[in-house]
């Protein structure tokens, strides 16, 4: 049975109310869901924000839609870009709601008062402004003209938050060369983003 027939099966019990449906698609994504949620929230509100709950959220939502609009869904990928999506609007919306709740005084350990002289503590929002999301999105886009095919690929998978693992299993070679490629990444974003300013 190819990937695509499997896939169908599993659409095709879901959308009958077959429970063990549900389970193999939360069991199949959850936890690169929960690593994705996590990446969308800086450490100052990561535990307040809660990723698996977010996850958790992701998957009531994409359920209950599911069975009464039947997206249009090819194979496993389609259904991991999807989840993807709504796990990153759902953070987003989480990110919006942590700005807006009032900040609390944070008190030193000891009854030593506040910090920072009695200030309050402002909450730092890690989301990109415009002008940052465009700047990022134009240095991918050059970082990317520079790849092969192969590495381009690869480099998708990565920023998609596959782990090298995953990567290497689906390209066939070792996590190393994944690794590599990722440095290599991150080394080369660095230096476009220096060469910017």
């Amino acid at each position: 049975m190819s990937s695509i027939d499997g896939f169908k099966g599993v659409m095709v019990r879901l959308r009958e109310g077959q429970e063990d449906a549900a389970e193999e698609i939360f069991a199949r994504y959850v936890r690169r869901l929960t690593a994705l949620a996590s990446r969308q929230f800086d450490s100052g509100i990561r535990h307040r924000a809660d990723p698996e709950g977010v996850v958790q959220s992701v998957y009531r939502s994409f359920f209950s839609r599911d069975v009464r609009s039947h997206y249009q869904l090819e194979d496993w990928e389609s259904l991991w870009k999807l989840l993807a999506v709504i796990t990153v609007r759902k953070c987003s919306k989480r990110r919006l709601k942590y700005r807006k709740e009032p900040t609390v005084p944070v008190h030193r350990p000891g009854g030593m008062g506040l910090v920072d002289g009695g200030d309050w503590i402002e909450a730092i929002d890690r989301a990109p402004t415009p002008a940052e999301a465009a700047a990022l999105t134009e240095i991918i886009g050059r970082l990317f003209g520079e790849l092969n095919s192969a590495d381009r690929e690869m480099a998708e998978r990565i920023l998609q938050g596959y782990t090298a693992v995953e990567i290497a299993d689906h390209f066939g070679c070792c996590e190393r060369t994944v690794r590599r490629l990722r440095k290599n990444l991150r080394d080369r974003l660095e230096q476009l983003n220096s060469e910017d300013g």
